[in-house]
């Protein structure tokens, strides 16, 4: 893990309400895979004093050596640390500390599925990419949010050959209805041994998509959403409920640190 001082490099408005915040950090970028995350705070504020947990969305180079520089931050102006990252401007500075928690799995990996629901979006760019470099040819996207201005960014996984499928709860746009609806309908012909499905989103959406994985003896990983303050496991405010070995008992684990992925099956979902 390294803990620095990042300059932003830029911070643009990307769709209504989502941002998209670009950080000079090689350390990070050098190092970190799809699925982890960096705790973000603005240096010189105390409210909100504590710090705030954001996946990778993205990496990208900087300058003149064609070497990971950057690190992409997609977020949703929801609360008061998005309010406050909204106003940031290119050249200050956000400390940033990570990469934090375990990734997706992607070694082996013949076909993927990505369900998304609203900003869970965010971790699958970086991971889409990281399939297609691996070799990765058949990868669907299906993506769920409450109206169409919120369905952001799927011109950028069309054009990595991403087969996007697209769902509202008002019909503005593609299947009408959740998400996990529209991929339990298509998955017809797909539910195949080497076929993995990944997931980020609310709570209620990844314990519907664990399910229905879990009928089609598919296999499935989530990431998990969770309030954190320090996000390496010292505070313990991310506890969740993880099934034994044995399947009849249950322990904690911190989504922090043993996470946020997890194998969709471990999970002690709760309706």
């Amino acid at each position: 893990m390294s803990q620095l001082l990042a300059e932003v490099l830029s911070n643009n408005l990307f769709a209504e309400d989502h941002f998209r915040i670009r950080l000079l950090a090689p350390e990070i970028a050098g190092k970190v895979l799809p699925g982890q995350f960096v705790m973000l705070r603005k240096p010189d504020e105390f409210e909100p004093f504590l710090p705030r947990a954001y996946s990778i969305h993205n990496i990208s180079n900087s300058g003149s050596k064609n070497e990971p520089a950057a690190i992409e931050i997609l977020y949703k102006v929801v609360g008061r640390m998005t309010r406050l990252l909204e106003t940031i401007k290119p050249g200050q500075r956000l400390s940033v500390w990570g990469p934090l928690g375990h990734a997706f799995t992607t070694g082996g990996v013949k076909k993927a599925a990505l369900v998304a629901g609203g900003i869970g979006i965010a971790p699958f760019l970086f991971l889409a990419k990281t399939l297609r470099r691996q070799g990765v040819d058949t990868l669907y996207l299906f993506f769920g949010a409450c109206a169409k201005e919120h369905l952001v960014g799927l011109g950028e996984f069309e054009e990595l050959g991403v087969e996007v499928h697209p769902a509202t709860e008002d019909g503005s746009c593609g299947h009408k209805g959740f998400v996990t609806e529209m991929f339990g309908q298509k998955l017809t012909g797909l539910a195949e041994k080497e076929f993995r499905v990944y997931g980020c989103g609310p709570h209620p959406m990844l314990a519907r998509l664990a399910a229905i994985c879990k009928s089609r003896g598919l296999s499935c990983e989530v990431s998990l959403e969770a309030m954190m303050a320090c996000g390496i496991g010292a505070c313990q405010g991310c506890a969740q409920a993880v099934l034994d070995e044995s399947n009849t008992g249950f322990h904690y684990e911190l989504v922090c640190k043993d996470g946020p992925v997890f194998d969709a099956a471990r999970i002690k979902w709760t309706s």
